[in-house]
């Protein structure tokens, strides 16, 4: 079953592909279509018919990608997708959920300690910690984020992907304790420091599945999505071969 995710995104495209106007012919084998809600005139080489020899097909697509690729700095990729697939002579929502999952596998990825490095320890007001020592005792109190910094390296989960390797700062929520000193109570983070010595350290202190908190640099949510749509791009390429 799709997931709220996917319905809401595919909706998206649906609406989109509804509002681009029909194209209009330039001779010589292009067209002009027209992208997004400011309907930008754009100029491609017409597609093949399924019937037509294979590396046809493919020339043209690979030409169509071309295009649509350099779009993707100034246009939403829902109306991109829409483009695509008012081109195609199939259906590409199938296409679109299965670059979909895999894009998930890449920002599960972010989670694997592997592609992480300590950045530092944030209180509750977003301030920086500095501990000195593992000692309880003298651990301030208030402590309640970790944050990280992530490496990303897309063509190792799949090699279809040209995006390079791009990196970002995250941070997760840590668990909050009491802990009694002295006869004076504290309140924050009173763990353990090894947050990355392993991948079961990791989940035992922050869960199987945590959630992203930006800090302090925004995620590069772009970049993940432009590997989603170069994904899309590859799954569509498949119609070629028929």
């Amino acid at each position: 079953m799709s997931s709220p995710t996917i319905k809401v995104l595919l909706a998206r495209i649906s609406t989109a592909a509804n509002s681009v106007p029909s194209p209009s012919s330039l001779g010589n084998g292009y067209k002009t279509v027209y992208v997004g809600k400011d309907q930008h005139p754009v100029s491609i080489s017409a597609l093949d018919e399924v019937s037509a020899p294979a590396w046809k097909k493919a020339a043209g697509f690979d030409e169509l990608t071309r295009v649509v690729l350099s779009l993707a700095d100034t246009h939403k990729v829902a109306d991109l997708v829409a483009l695509i697939s008012q081109e195609l002579p199939i259906a590409t929502n199938v296409a679109f959920q299965e670059a979909h999952t895999e894009s998930v596998a890449i920002m599960k990825s972010a989670f694997d300690t592997r592609n992480l490095s300590a950045a530092a320890f944030i209180n509750n007001a977003g301030f920086v910690i500095k501990l000195q020592s593992e000692d309880l005792d003298v651990r301030p109190e208030g402590i309640g984020y970790f944050r990280f910094h992530c490496d990303l390296y897309p063509a190792v989960n799949d090699k279809r992907v040209m995006q390079p390797a791009f990196n970002f700062q995250f941070s997760l929520k840590l668990p909050q304790h009491v802990y009694h000193c002295g006869g004076k109570t504290k309140s924050g983070y009173f763990g353990s420091l090894d947050l990355l010595e392993s991948q079961n350290a990791f989940h035992s202190t922050f869960g199987p599945t945590p959630t992203l908190l930006p800090a302090p640099h925004p995620i590069k949510l772009e970049t993940l999505i432009k590997q989603e749509f170069q994904k899309y791009c590859h799954r569509c390429k498949r119609w070629t071969s028929t």
